[in-house]
């Protein structure tokens, strides 16, 4: 074998391993784990630093640190690779990170299109500007769940603040009537019972009834933290199949969980 035959098949077997496939919106489908941001590994969080999106809805939310950053995506039905992500909305929590923040705040404005890499058998997406940067690199983790990004039907209360419900006299939940426009469910003790106003990331709560029965104090305790915190509820997301619904500074009041 000459050199000029072994150099060939040394060039086929790297490409064969590292492959750039021409992009198809549905394969950013799905919840990825950022690797990089601004050429830069992420680093200092114990929680992974992860994307979803969803194309369908147009919808996307990530984290690299503490906070969640909800936003719209752009698409282009000629050019088949361009992206553009609108930050819409975020929690404000002080994280042990803030810089790394910061940088996606920043890099998720530029972002002009993507590519889709595959390396073995690991599918790797890349976020570019318009001059084909790189500014976030990420790896496929999994797909969306059926209904992930919809808050329609019954959810549990899982905790309201940092404090778990669980112990409660009833279990407690929550159940979203898209259709009619309404909120009920169990607060610890009590059924409750009212109007939803509904945005793509914008939510308020009117018009709350609740039945009078009394219970351990325990159950009234949390279903009196319950209520007081869906009287200051104005936004949700989704984070890893919960919802958050959250007040007008992005601090998550109450956590739902299917």
């Amino acid at each position: 074998m000459n050199k000029k035959t072994l150099l060939a098949g040394m060039a086929a077997m790297m490409l064969a391993a590292c492959q750039t496939k021409a992009p198809e919106v549905e394969q950013l489908n799905g919840q990825w784990a950022i690797m990089e941001m601004n050429g830069e590994a992420i680093s200092g969080s114990d929680e992974m630093a992860e994307m979803t999106i969803d194309v369908a809805s147009k919808r996307f939310s990530s984290k690299v640190s503490c906070n969640i950053f909800n936003g719209d995506i752009t698409l282009d039905d000629v050019k088949k690779d361009a992206l553009s992500l609108a930050l819409v909305g975020s929690t404000r929590m002080m994280c042990p990170n803030m810089e790394q923040e910061e940088t996606l705040q920043q890099v998720l404005g530029q972002v002009k299109a993507f590519e889709v890499v595959t390396v073995g058998e690991e599918t790797v997406v890349v976020l570019t500007d318009e001059n084909g940067k790189a500014l976030i690199k990420m790896k496929y983790v999994k797909a969306l769940e059926s209904g992930e990004w919809s808050i329609e039907g019954e959810w549990s209360i899982m905790s309201v603040g940092e404090k778990s419900t669980t112990g409660t006299e009833s279990a407690t939940t929550m159940t979203f009537d898209l259709e009619n426009n309404v909120v009920g469910g169990n607060v610890g003790c009590n059924s409750i019972s009212g109007q939803l106003e509904l945005g793509d990331y914008t939510m308020k709560i009117t018009n709350v009834s609740k039945t009078t029965a009394e219970c351990d104090p325990k159950s009234m305790e949390i279903e009196e933290e319950i209520s007081a915190a869906l009287d200051k509820v104005e936004n949700w997301s989704v984070e890893n199949g919960e919802v958050k619904l959250q007040n007008g500074d992005g601090v998550t009041l109450i956590t739902l969980s299917r």
